[in-house]
Protein backbone atom coordinates (compact mmCIF):
# COMPACT_ATOMS: atom_id res chain seq x y z
CA UNK A 1 0.00 0.00 0.00
CA UNK A 2 2.00 3.14 -1.34
CA UNK A 3 -0.57 5.65 -0.27
CA UNK A 4 -1.02 7.32 2.77
CA UNK A 5 -4.78 7.84 2.68
CA UNK A 6 -5.16 3.99 2.09
CA UNK A 7 -2.86 3.40 5.09
CA UNK A 8 -4.36 5.39 7.20
CA UNK A 9 -7.71 4.21 6.26
CA UNK A 10 -7.19 0.40 6.55
CA UNK A 11 -5.10 1.91 10.10
CA UNK A 12 -8.00 2.79 11.49
CA UNK A 13 -10.57 0.48 10.36
CA UNK A 14 -8.25 -2.17 11.41
CA UNK A 15 -8.51 -0.10 15.18
CA UNK A 16 -12.35 0.27 15.10
CA UNK A 17 -12.78 -3.53 14.15
CA UNK A 18 -9.97 -4.58 17.02
CA UNK A 19 -12.14 -2.30 19.23
CA UNK A 20 -15.15 -3.87 18.45
CA UNK A 21 -14.43 -7.50 18.74
CA UNK A 22 -12.05 -6.45 21.95
CA UNK A 23 -15.91 -4.94 23.41
CA UNK A 24 -17.84 -7.73 21.77
CA UNK A 25 -15.47 -10.28 23.79
CA UNK A 26 -15.73 -8.47 27.15
CA UNK A 27 -19.78 -8.77 26.56
CA UNK A 28 -19.98 -12.20 25.45
CA UNK A 29 -17.99 -12.76 28.23
CA UNK A 30 -20.07 -10.63 31.06
CA UNK A 31 -22.76 -12.39 29.02
CA UNK A 32 -22.21 -15.78 29.64
CA UNK A 33 -21.11 -14.95 33.61
CA UNK A 34 -24.58 -13.51 33.94
CA UNK A 35 -26.12 -16.76 32.42
CA UNK A 36 -23.66 -18.72 34.66
CA UNK A 37 -24.95 -17.11 37.59
CA UNK A 38 -28.99 -17.35 36.89
CA UNK A 39 -28.63 -20.64 36.30
CA UNK A 40 -26.38 -21.30 39.86
CA UNK A 41 -29.19 -19.15 40.98
CA UNK A 42 -31.47 -21.81 39.83
CA UNK A 43 -30.06 -24.69 41.05
CA UNK A 44 -29.74 -23.41 44.05
CA UNK A 45 -33.42 -22.98 44.38
CA UNK A 46 -34.26 -26.19 43.10
CA UNK A 47 -32.08 -27.58 45.62
CA UNK A 48 -33.49 -25.97 48.76
CA UNK A 49 -36.94 -26.97 47.48
CA UNK A 50 -35.80 -31.11 47.16
CA UNK A 51 -34.36 -30.82 50.44
CA UNK A 52 -37.70 -29.95 52.09
CA UNK A 53 -39.12 -33.28 50.34
CA UNK A 54 -37.11 -35.46 52.27
CA UNK A 55 -37.98 -36.83 55.56
CA UNK A 56 -36.56 -39.61 58.05
CA UNK A 57 -38.77 -42.15 59.14
CA UNK A 58 -37.30 -45.03 61.37
CA UNK A 59 -34.02 -45.16 60.09
CA UNK A 60 -35.45 -44.87 56.63
CA UNK A 61 -35.29 -41.85 54.21
CA UNK A 62 -38.39 -40.90 52.12
CA UNK A 63 -39.05 -38.66 49.27
CA UNK A 64 -42.14 -37.10 49.11
CA UNK A 65 -42.33 -36.62 45.09
CA UNK A 66 -45.78 -34.96 45.05
CA UNK A 67 -45.32 -31.90 42.79
CA UNK A 68 -41.72 -32.11 42.70
CA UNK A 69 -41.61 -34.56 39.71
CA UNK A 70 -44.05 -32.52 37.61
CA UNK A 71 -42.64 -29.65 35.35
CA UNK A 72 -39.36 -29.65 37.09
CA UNK A 73 -36.55 -28.34 34.25
CA UNK A 74 -33.59 -29.77 35.97
CA UNK A 75 -32.04 -33.12 36.58
CA UNK A 76 -31.05 -34.71 39.85
CA UNK A 77 -29.66 -37.55 41.85
CA UNK A 78 -30.13 -37.90 45.69
CA UNK A 79 -27.80 -40.85 47.05
CA UNK A 80 -27.25 -41.79 50.86
CA UNK A 81 -24.34 -42.50 52.73
CA UNK A 82 -24.87 -46.13 51.02
CA UNK A 83 -24.52 -45.34 47.88
CA UNK A 84 -28.35 -46.17 47.26
CA UNK A 85 -30.03 -44.19 44.78
CA UNK A 86 -33.05 -42.65 47.04
CA UNK A 87 -34.69 -40.38 43.88
CA UNK A 88 -34.05 -38.88 40.75
CA UNK A 89 -35.42 -36.72 38.27
CA UNK A 90 -37.85 -38.64 35.49
CA UNK A 91 -36.53 -37.38 32.44
CA UNK A 92 -34.48 -38.54 29.28
CA UNK A 93 -31.57 -37.04 30.56
CA UNK A 94 -29.39 -38.19 33.65
CA UNK A 95 -26.64 -37.20 35.08
CA UNK A 96 -23.72 -39.03 33.65
CA UNK A 97 -23.07 -41.99 35.91
CA UNK A 98 -18.95 -40.87 35.30
CA UNK A 99 -19.43 -37.87 37.29
CA UNK A 100 -21.36 -39.46 40.15
CA UNK A 101 -18.80 -41.91 40.78
CA UNK A 102 -15.78 -40.77 43.23
CA UNK A 103 -17.87 -37.96 44.31
CA UNK A 104 -20.85 -39.61 46.41
CA UNK A 105 -18.59 -39.67 49.22
CA UNK A 106 -17.07 -36.52 48.37
CA UNK A 107 -19.59 -34.12 48.54
CA UNK A 108 -19.32 -31.52 51.15
CA UNK A 109 -21.74 -29.91 53.73
CA UNK A 110 -21.38 -26.62 51.86
CA UNK A 111 -23.07 -26.29 48.22
CA UNK A 112 -20.71 -26.02 45.31
CA UNK A 113 -20.84 -25.82 41.90
CA UNK A 114 -19.11 -27.81 39.54
CA UNK A 115 -19.30 -28.31 35.25
CA UNK A 116 -20.15 -31.62 34.53
CA UNK A 117 -21.77 -33.73 31.33
CA UNK A 118 -25.27 -35.81 31.42
CA UNK A 119 -26.11 -38.76 29.91
CA UNK A 120 -26.28 -37.68 26.25
CA UNK A 121 -23.19 -35.81 26.61
CA UNK A 122 -24.37 -32.54 26.50
CA UNK A 123 -22.50 -30.04 29.00
CA UNK A 124 -24.20 -29.08 32.29
CA UNK A 125 -23.70 -27.46 35.67
CA UNK A 126 -24.31 -29.63 38.87
CA UNK A 127 -24.66 -28.07 42.09
CA UNK A 128 -23.45 -30.89 45.11
CA UNK A 129 -25.12 -30.40 48.47
CA UNK A 130 -24.87 -32.87 51.49
CA UNK A 131 -27.37 -32.62 54.01
CA UNK A 132 -29.79 -34.47 56.97
CA UNK A 133 -33.41 -35.04 55.95
CA UNK A 134 -35.72 -33.68 58.17
CA UNK A 135 -36.98 -35.78 61.08
CA UNK A 136 -40.37 -35.06 62.90
CA UNK A 137 -41.06 -36.49 66.36
CA UNK A 138 -44.09 -36.19 68.38
CA UNK A 139 -44.19 -36.67 72.25
CA UNK A 140 -47.53 -36.02 74.71
CA UNK A 141 -47.52 -35.37 77.82
CA UNK A 142 -50.80 -34.79 80.02
CA UNK A 143 -49.96 -31.18 80.49
CA UNK A 144 -48.76 -30.57 76.63
CA UNK A 145 -48.72 -32.18 72.98
CA UNK A 146 -45.84 -30.99 70.86
CA UNK A 147 -43.93 -31.93 67.74
CA UNK A 148 -40.19 -30.96 67.38
CA UNK A 149 -37.42 -31.83 65.30
CA UNK A 150 -34.21 -33.90 66.56
CA UNK A 151 -31.14 -34.39 64.88
CA UNK A 152 -29.84 -38.06 63.48
CA UNK A 153 -26.83 -39.50 63.22
CA UNK A 154 -24.51 -38.01 60.29
CA UNK A 155 -25.15 -42.22 58.55
CA UNK A 156 -28.18 -40.42 57.46
CA UNK A 157 -26.94 -37.79 54.84
CA UNK A 158 -28.03 -37.58 51.62
CA UNK A 159 -26.10 -36.37 48.74
CA UNK A 160 -27.65 -34.14 46.21
CA UNK A 161 -26.98 -33.40 42.70
CA UNK A 162 -28.78 -31.11 40.85
CA UNK A 163 -27.55 -30.58 37.19
CA UNK A 164 -28.76 -27.78 34.52
CA UNK A 165 -27.85 -28.15 30.68
CA UNK A 166 -26.00 -25.55 29.33
CA UNK A 167 -27.98 -25.70 26.29
CA UNK A 168 -30.21 -22.57 26.57
CA UNK A 169 -27.18 -21.11 27.78
CA UNK A 170 -24.83 -22.08 24.33
CA UNK A 171 -27.70 -20.95 22.22
CA UNK A 172 -28.27 -17.27 23.77
CA UNK A 173 -24.48 -17.14 23.13
CA UNK A 174 -24.57 -18.27 19.44
CA UNK A 175 -27.13 -15.82 19.31
CA UNK A 176 -25.12 -13.14 20.59
CA UNK A 177 -21.93 -14.19 18.66
CA UNK A 178 -23.77 -14.11 15.17
CA UNK A 179 -25.04 -10.51 16.07
CA UNK A 180 -22.26 -9.79 17.16
CA UNK A 181 -20.40 -10.69 13.86
CA UNK A 182 -22.93 -9.06 11.94
CA UNK A 183 -22.55 -5.83 14.04
CA UNK A 184 -18.82 -5.95 13.42
CA UNK A 185 -18.97 -6.57 9.98
CA UNK A 186 -21.68 -3.68 9.12
CA UNK A 187 -19.67 -0.88 11.59
CA UNK A 188 -16.46 -2.15 9.84
CA UNK A 189 -17.96 -1.11 6.23
CA UNK A 190 -19.92 1.93 7.84
CA UNK A 191 -16.59 3.23 9.26
CA UNK A 192 -14.64 2.49 5.94
CA UNK A 193 -17.44 4.85 4.38
CA UNK A 194 -17.06 7.94 6.79
CA UNK A 195 -13.85 7.47 7.35
CA UNK A 196 -12.94 7.62 3.30
CA UNK A 197 -13.65 11.53 2.98
CA UNK A 198 -12.34 11.74 6.79
CA UNK A 199 -8.82 10.41 5.22
CA UNK A 200 -9.02 12.86 2.19
CA UNK A 201 -9.23 15.88 4.63
CA UNK A 202 -6.63 14.55 6.81
CA UNK A 203 -4.07 13.95 3.53
CA UNK A 204 -5.49 17.48 2.10
CA UNK A 205 -2.01 19.22 3.23
CA UNK A 206 0.37 16.55 1.89
CA UNK A 207 -2.08 17.69 -1.73
CA UNK A 208 -0.94 21.18 -1.01
CA UNK A 209 2.73 20.23 -0.41
CA UNK A 210 2.83 18.36 -3.49
CA UNK A 211 1.43 21.26 -5.66
CA UNK A 212 3.65 23.66 -4.31
CA UNK A 213 6.76 21.51 -5.08
CA UNK A 214 5.44 20.91 -8.10
CA UNK A 215 5.47 24.44 -8.94
CA UNK A 216 9.37 24.54 -8.15
CA UNK A 217 11.80 25.15 -11.45
CA UNK A 218 15.37 24.86 -12.19
CA UNK A 219 15.07 28.54 -13.16
CA UNK A 220 13.80 29.27 -9.77
CA UNK A 221 15.85 27.73 -6.95
CA UNK A 222 16.20 30.20 -4.63
CA UNK A 223 11.99 29.18 -4.02
CA UNK A 224 11.32 27.21 -0.48
CA UNK A 225 8.12 25.19 0.37
CA UNK A 226 6.67 26.98 2.89
CA UNK A 227 7.12 24.99 6.84
CA UNK A 228 4.35 27.08 8.49
CA UNK A 229 1.20 26.00 6.49
CA UNK A 230 3.03 22.40 6.69
CA UNK A 231 1.85 19.15 9.52
CA UNK A 232 4.32 19.03 12.34
CA UNK A 233 4.58 15.19 10.78
CA UNK A 234 5.90 16.69 7.40
CA UNK A 235 8.30 19.51 8.95
CA UNK A 236 10.98 17.38 8.65
CA UNK A 237 10.49 15.89 5.45
CA UNK A 238 9.96 19.63 3.99
CA UNK A 239 13.24 20.98 5.71
CA UNK A 240 15.39 18.20 4.46
CA UNK A 241 13.70 18.92 0.69
CA UNK A 242 14.31 22.86 1.52
CA UNK A 243 18.16 21.51 2.03
CA UNK A 244 18.72 19.84 -0.64
CA UNK A 245 17.29 22.73 -3.15
CA UNK A 246 19.90 24.76 -1.53
CA UNK A 247 22.40 22.07 -2.14
CA UNK A 248 21.37 21.69 -5.64
CA UNK A 249 20.83 25.43 -6.49
CA UNK A 250 24.49 25.89 -4.90
CA UNK A 251 25.50 23.04 -7.30
CA UNK A 252 24.03 24.63 -10.36
CA UNK A 253 25.76 27.75 -9.23
CA UNK A 254 28.55 26.14 -9.29
CA UNK A 255 28.30 24.46 -12.97
CA UNK A 256 27.45 27.69 -13.91
CA UNK A 257 30.47 29.19 -12.60
CA UNK A 258 32.57 25.98 -13.57
CA UNK A 259 31.57 26.72 -17.49
CA UNK A 260 32.31 30.73 -16.68
CA UNK A 261 35.91 29.40 -15.95
CA UNK A 262 36.39 27.09 -18.25
CA UNK A 263 35.11 29.66 -21.30
CA UNK A 264 37.51 32.26 -19.27
CA UNK A 265 41.06 30.30 -18.98
CA UNK A 266 40.57 28.69 -23.23
CA UNK A 267 39.58 32.23 -24.17
CA UNK A 268 43.01 33.95 -23.04
CA UNK A 269 45.66 31.67 -24.58
CA UNK A 270 43.24 31.02 -27.90
CA UNK A 271 43.10 34.92 -28.55
CA UNK A 272 46.58 35.19 -27.94
CA UNK A 273 47.19 32.40 -30.49
CA UNK A 274 45.13 34.13 -32.72
CA UNK A 275 45.96 37.29 -31.95
CA UNK A 276 50.08 36.23 -32.73
CA UNK A 277 49.01 34.35 -36.04
CA UNK A 278 47.25 37.43 -37.41
CA UNK A 279 49.87 39.65 -36.47
CA UNK A 280 52.41 37.46 -38.37
CA UNK A 281 50.16 37.20 -41.57
CA UNK A 282 49.55 40.57 -41.66
CA UNK A 283 52.66 41.39 -43.40
CA UNK A 284 56.00 39.85 -44.45
CA UNK A 285 58.31 38.66 -41.74
CA UNK A 286 61.71 37.74 -41.46
CA UNK A 287 62.33 34.10 -40.41
CA UNK A 288 63.60 35.15 -37.44
CA UNK A 289 60.12 36.09 -36.36
CA UNK A 290 58.54 33.37 -37.70
CA UNK A 291 60.71 31.27 -35.60
CA UNK A 292 59.71 33.38 -32.42
CA UNK A 293 56.35 33.13 -33.69
CA UNK A 294 56.10 29.59 -33.90
CA UNK A 295 57.65 29.32 -30.19
CA UNK A 296 55.50 31.26 -28.89
CA UNK A 297 52.26 29.52 -30.01
CA UNK A 298 53.98 26.17 -29.33
CA UNK A 299 53.95 27.78 -26.03
CA UNK A 300 50.30 28.56 -25.88
CA UNK A 301 49.35 25.45 -27.24
CA UNK A 302 51.17 23.58 -24.17
CA UNK A 303 49.03 25.94 -21.72
CA UNK A 304 46.51 24.81 -23.52
CA UNK A 305 47.02 20.83 -23.79
CA UNK A 306 47.63 21.35 -19.70
CA UNK A 307 44.49 23.21 -19.15
CA UNK A 308 42.42 20.48 -20.94
CA UNK A 309 44.23 17.49 -19.82
CA UNK A 310 43.22 18.90 -16.28
CA UNK A 311 39.80 19.43 -16.27
CA UNK A 312 39.98 15.56 -18.29
CA UNK A 313 41.50 14.60 -15.47
CA UNK A 314 39.10 16.04 -12.98
CA UNK A 315 36.07 14.39 -14.92
CA UNK A 316 37.66 11.15 -14.74
CA UNK A 317 37.84 11.71 -10.96
CA UNK A 318 34.53 12.97 -10.69
CA UNK A 319 33.46 9.52 -12.73
CA UNK A 320 35.30 7.06 -10.69
CA UNK A 321 37.10 5.87 -14.38
CA UNK A 322 40.70 5.94 -12.45
CA UNK A 323 42.20 2.49 -12.12
CA UNK A 324 45.28 1.99 -9.95
CA UNK A 325 48.43 0.57 -10.61
CA UNK A 326 50.18 -0.05 -7.13
CA UNK A 327 54.15 -0.25 -7.06
CA UNK A 328 56.71 0.19 -4.39
CA UNK A 329 58.23 3.30 -4.89
CA UNK A 330 60.76 5.87 -2.94
CA UNK A 331 58.71 8.66 -1.71
CA UNK A 332 61.63 10.80 -1.25
CA UNK A 333 63.38 10.41 -3.96
CA UNK A 334 59.87 11.19 -6.22
CA UNK A 335 59.68 14.20 -4.21
CA UNK A 336 63.00 15.48 -4.86
CA UNK A 337 62.65 14.49 -8.64
CA UNK A 338 59.38 16.33 -8.48
CA UNK A 339 60.57 19.52 -7.19
CA UNK A 340 63.33 19.25 -10.14
CA UNK A 341 61.16 19.19 -12.65
CA UNK A 342 58.91 21.84 -10.96
CA UNK A 343 61.93 24.27 -10.45
CA UNK A 344 63.03 23.85 -13.78
CA UNK A 345 59.56 24.47 -15.32
CA UNK A 346 59.79 28.18 -13.18
CA UNK A 347 63.54 29.55 -14.00
CA UNK A 348 62.39 32.94 -13.10
CA UNK A 349 62.62 31.87 -9.60
CA UNK A 350 65.33 30.78 -7.46
CA UNK A 351 64.11 29.96 -3.68
CA UNK A 352 66.22 28.12 -1.24
CA UNK A 353 64.79 24.79 0.15
CA UNK A 354 64.97 23.46 3.35
CA UNK A 355 65.05 19.54 3.12
CA UNK A 356 63.75 17.50 6.26
CA UNK A 357 63.44 13.59 5.19
CA UNK A 358 64.20 10.57 6.20
CA UNK A 359 66.95 9.33 3.14
CA UNK A 360 64.48 6.90 1.72
CA UNK A 361 60.63 6.10 2.53
CA UNK A 362 59.72 2.90 0.22
CA UNK A 363 55.97 2.41 0.17
CA UNK A 364 53.41 1.03 -2.18
CA UNK A 365 51.02 3.37 -3.88
CA UNK A 366 50.18 4.55 -7.30
CA UNK A 367 53.67 6.58 -8.79
CA UNK A 368 52.04 8.40 -11.82
CA UNK A 369 49.06 9.97 -9.56
CA UNK A 370 51.31 10.76 -6.18
CA UNK A 371 53.70 12.31 -8.44
CA UNK A 372 51.11 14.27 -10.14
CA UNK A 373 50.08 15.34 -6.06
CA UNK A 374 54.06 16.42 -5.48
CA UNK A 375 54.07 18.45 -8.55
CA UNK A 376 51.00 20.14 -8.22
CA UNK A 377 51.68 21.03 -4.25
CA UNK A 378 55.33 22.09 -5.53
CA UNK A 379 54.21 23.87 -8.19
CA UNK A 380 51.69 26.22 -6.33
CA UNK A 381 54.27 26.64 -3.82
CA UNK A 382 56.69 28.56 -6.28
CA UNK A 383 54.05 29.96 -8.09
CA UNK A 384 52.25 31.74 -5.24
CA UNK A 385 54.97 31.97 -2.66
CA UNK A 386 57.57 35.08 -2.15
CA UNK A 387 60.70 34.36 -3.99
CA UNK A 388 62.66 35.42 -1.55
CA UNK A 389 61.98 33.31 0.96
CA UNK A 390 62.59 29.83 0.92
CA UNK A 391 60.45 26.73 0.98
CA UNK A 392 60.45 23.74 3.14
CA UNK A 393 59.94 20.03 2.59
CA UNK A 394 59.04 17.75 5.79
CA UNK A 395 58.24 14.25 5.84
CA UNK A 396 57.73 12.02 8.95
CA UNK A 397 56.30 9.02 10.30
CA UNK A 398 52.86 8.72 11.87
CA UNK A 399 50.94 5.77 13.14
CA UNK A 400 49.01 5.20 10.13
CA UNK A 401 51.84 5.85 7.43
CA UNK A 402 53.53 9.08 6.29
CA UNK A 403 52.58 12.73 7.00
CA UNK A 404 54.30 15.29 3.67
CA UNK A 405 54.30 18.73 4.83
CA UNK A 406 54.94 21.64 1.75
CA UNK A 407 55.52 25.00 3.57
CA UNK A 408 55.82 28.78 1.67
CA UNK A 409 55.67 32.36 2.51
CA UNK A 410 52.48 33.46 0.44
CA UNK A 411 51.45 37.03 2.00
CA UNK A 412 48.69 37.14 -0.82
CA UNK A 413 46.78 34.51 0.84
CA UNK A 414 44.27 35.30 4.41
CA UNK A 415 42.08 32.99 6.46
CA UNK A 416 38.89 33.16 4.55
CA UNK A 417 40.30 32.54 1.47
CA UNK A 418 41.87 28.91 2.91
CA UNK A 419 38.20 27.15 2.74
CA UNK A 420 37.92 27.57 -1.21
CA UNK A 421 41.44 27.15 -2.04
CA UNK A 422 39.90 23.41 -3.18
CA UNK A 423 37.26 24.88 -4.91
CA UNK A 424 37.73 24.45 -8.53
CA UNK A 425 39.12 27.37 -10.57
CA UNK A 426 39.50 29.33 -7.20
CA UNK A 427 42.28 32.17 -7.77
CA UNK A 428 43.29 34.83 -5.41
CA UNK A 429 42.77 38.24 -7.70
CA UNK A 430 46.89 39.35 -7.98
CA UNK A 431 46.83 35.95 -9.75
CA UNK A 432 44.10 36.53 -12.27
CA UNK A 433 46.66 38.08 -14.56
CA UNK A 434 48.09 34.58 -14.85
CA UNK A 435 45.16 33.41 -16.30
CA UNK A 436 46.04 30.51 -18.98
CA UNK A 437 49.23 29.52 -16.76
CA UNK A 438 47.26 28.59 -13.01
CA UNK A 439 43.62 27.64 -13.80
CA UNK A 440 42.96 27.30 -10.15
CA UNK A 441 42.51 23.51 -10.43
CA UNK A 442 45.94 22.48 -8.81
CA UNK A 443 44.89 21.90 -5.61
CA UNK A 444 41.63 20.33 -6.16
CA UNK A 445 43.09 17.97 -8.27
CA UNK A 446 45.55 17.12 -5.52
CA UNK A 447 42.83 16.86 -2.93
CA UNK A 448 40.71 14.50 -4.49
CA UNK A 449 43.97 12.60 -6.09
CA UNK A 450 44.72 12.05 -1.64
CA UNK A 451 41.81 10.83 -1.28
CA UNK A 452 42.11 8.21 -3.75
CA UNK A 453 45.71 7.15 -2.50
CA UNK A 454 43.74 6.72 1.14
CA UNK A 455 44.88 9.86 2.62
CA UNK A 456 43.94 13.47 3.23
CA UNK A 457 45.09 16.84 1.93
CA UNK A 458 44.53 19.70 5.08
CA UNK A 459 45.74 23.48 3.82
CA UNK A 460 46.32 26.27 6.86
CA UNK A 461 47.56 29.64 7.06
CA UNK A 462 50.13 30.43 9.76
CA UNK A 463 50.90 33.15 11.60
CA UNK A 464 49.27 35.09 8.60
CA UNK A 465 52.47 34.53 6.58
CA UNK A 466 53.20 30.65 6.44
CA UNK A 467 51.32 28.49 3.58
CA UNK A 468 51.18 25.00 4.90
CA UNK A 469 49.72 22.17 2.71
CA UNK A 470 50.29 18.35 4.63
CA UNK A 471 49.35 15.41 3.21
CA UNK A 472 48.86 12.13 4.94
CA UNK A 473 48.97 9.24 3.35
CA UNK A 474 47.60 6.20 5.28
CA UNK A 475 49.89 3.47 3.62
CA UNK A 476 52.66 1.40 5.41
CA UNK A 477 55.82 1.14 5.14
CA UNK A 478 57.27 -1.68 2.38
CA UNK A 479 60.44 -3.41 3.49
CA UNK A 480 62.46 -3.82 1.03
CA UNK A 481 64.08 -7.18 1.47
CA UNK A 482 60.96 -9.23 1.99
CA UNK A 483 58.43 -7.10 0.08
CA UNK A 484 56.09 -7.41 2.99
CA UNK A 485 54.04 -4.45 4.41
CA UNK A 486 55.07 -3.45 8.19
CA UNK A 487 52.73 -1.50 10.60
CA UNK A 488 53.78 1.69 11.65
CA UNK A 489 53.58 2.07 14.86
Amino acid sequence: MNSIRLRVLAAAVAVTVGMLVLAGISQLTLLYDGLVRQLDQRLMTAASGLTQAFERHEQRTEFEWEGIDEGLPLEFVAIDSQGIVLAESQGKRQIAPDFLEGRACDVPSVSRMSNGTLSDGSAARILLLRFQPHVEVERHSEHDTSTFSEPIDPEADVRLFVAGSFDDINAVMQLAKWRLAWVTMLASGLAAVILWPVTGFVVRPINRMAQQIATLDVHRLDERVDVSECPRELQPVILRLNEFITRLAKAFEREKQTTANIAHELRTPLSGLVATLELAASRSRTAQYYQQTITSCRHISAELQTLVEQILLLSRLDAGHISMNRQVVDAIRMLKESWNEVLSQHSDTSPSIDWNTPESVQIEVDPTYLRQVFRNLLANALTHGEPSQSVGIFVEKTQSGYMVQIVNTCAGITKDDIPRLKERFFQIDNNRANTGQNAGLGLAIADQLVTMLDGNLSLELVNNVQFVATVRLNIPEVHVATGCCLPSN
